[in-house]
């Protein structure tokens, strides 16, 4: 049986396209509840008892993705929510409901989407070799 099954396919979506990690994870729902503030990284960090060195890049991919909002210089910059589509704010708001009342389902549908990532990159890289070395073949 999925154990995903009673999210909904927004939540589903936004965990394997926006949100795939935990430090992500931990740093959106962080700034959605303390929203509109601004938080350093390091405050961040010590929020959700992280290193810097994880939460900075999380930071930076959930604001490439949209989901937070970076203001200030490069390394010096401050993250806040972003307030974006309906959609995506109810499932942000659904995503955080589910986690505070079962992380383990939460983090279990993290890690199998990791797993399908590894999974589709390896086979990717795999037929993509086989391809170079049939051009080299032919050439």
């Amino acid at each position: 049986m999925n154990q995903a099954a009673g999210l909904p396919a927004s939540v589903q979506d936004l965990l394997r396209e926006r949100v795939t990690s935990l430090e992500q994870l931990e740093a959106i729902l962080l700034l959605r509840e303390s929203s509109p503030r601004r938080f350093s990284v390091p405050e961040i960090a010590v929020a959700v008892r992280m290193p810097e060195a994880l939460v900075a890049p999380a930071l930076q991919s959930l604001a490439a993705a949209g989901v937070v909002t970076a203001a200030g210089e490069p390394g010096s910059q401050a993250y806040a929510y972003r307030e974006g589509s309906e959609a995506l704010d109810r499932a942000i708001a659904i995503l955080a409901s589910a986690y505070a009342e079962s992380p383990s389902l939460i983090m279990g549908l993290m890690s199998r989407n990791a797993i399908e990532r590894v999974r589709s990159g390896a086979s990717r890289a795999f037929a993509e070799a086989f391809i170079f070395k049939n051009r080299n073949k032919d050439g």
